[in-house]
């Protein structure tokens, strides 16, 4: 089975134009115009939203067979398995493509999420009200606006703030006409409150970078047990989890802080400069300085 990140719908963009036309990409957001592209069998590393406008999408997900109708929102999250998908010849949909990292950025404190998730794993089909419908065609048509609009130094965060709006309501519609704390109750075993909790115990710690025997033992089990129960959910391992909430402080504090190197290095608890500088060029492929240039720079538009 083959994995597909945002970077593989880039480079068939770029090598196949009659399969699959691109409205935007940069490292996080992908918005698809077009896709005909034969899937066999691929497992998604990213979150996809397609709303369906006229004609059907039809697919398999994880082995289960769905169709998307008009007024209908597909949402499929990272490590579902993705079968036999074919569109009719009248298909008109949008498909947004967003990074596991941003999605995660925009709802890292919302209490709530696990559960969503969870709800949108078992059913990823939304149908919509004509409210719902009329709310998302405005939405892609600010989306397409900002898409056709000259270039400016804050255009990467416009599109962000107005996907982090999309995906605002989506969770204000769930939460108001679909998911039931008891519906997803029946949905969730031990293995997902357990996951939950370690969820919400990793968040709020304002300190991350523990081992993993750490959350075990506030949580009452083995590091062994709760890495095989969040692989078991989502597909990801304890320590991946908590790199990946460790290098979001990490990246905030660069981003948005004036705080010398080293004092981000000593806030967020790491013994020294030579381990903190490892750290984050084995996860960010650069130097903490190389990081915080290139945003500099990005931001600037230079």
């Amino acid at each position: 089975m083959k994995d597909i990140g945002l970077e593989t719908i880039r480079n068939i963009n770029t090598n196949r134009f009659s399969e699959i036309k691109l409205g935007y990409a940069d490292d996080d957001i992908t918005v698809v115009n077009k896709l005909n592209i034969p899937i066999n069998s691929i497992k998604l590393d990213f979150i996809v939203m397609v709303v369906c406008m006229g004609g059907e999408l039809r697919l398999d997900i994880s082995n289960q067979p769905y169709t998307i109708c008009p007024n209908n929102i597909l949402v499929c999250t990272p490590n579902l398995t993705i079968n036999n998908y074919m569109i009719t010849p009248n298909f008109n949909g949008k498909i947004l493509c967003l990074s596991r990292k941003l999605i995660h950025e925009i709802f890292r404190n919302a209490s709530d999420i696990w559960e969503k998730t969870f709800y949108i794993k078992e059913n990823p089909i939304i149908s919509m009200d004509e409210r719902g419908v009329n709310l998302y065609h405005y939405y892609y048509n600010l989306i397409d606006l900002e898409m056709r609009q000259q270039k400016s130094s804050y255009h990467r965060k416009v599109m962000r703030s107005l996907m982090q709006a999309i995906f605002y309501e989506l969770s204000a519609y769930l939460n108001d006409d679909i998911v039931s704390y008891s519906a997803v109750k029946k949905k969730t075993g031990q293995g997902y409150v357990l996951f939950r909790k370690f969820m919400d115990l990793l968040s709020r710690n304002e300190i991350k970078r523990h081992p993993v025997s750490y959350y075990g033992e506030k949580l009452f089990v083995t590091p062994k047990y709760l890495s095989n129960v969040c692989k078991h959910i989502s597909g990801r391992t304890a320590s991946d989890w908590i790199d990946e909430y460790v290098m979001e402080d990490i990246k905030s504090l660069l981003e948005f802080s004036d705080q010398p190197i080293k004092e981000v290095s000593l806030q967020l608890d790491f013994p020294n400069m030579s381990f903190f500088g490892k750290y984050v060029k084995a996860h960010l492929g650069m130097s903490a300085t190389e990081y915080r240039n290139s945003v500099n720079t990005r931001e600037n538009g230079i």
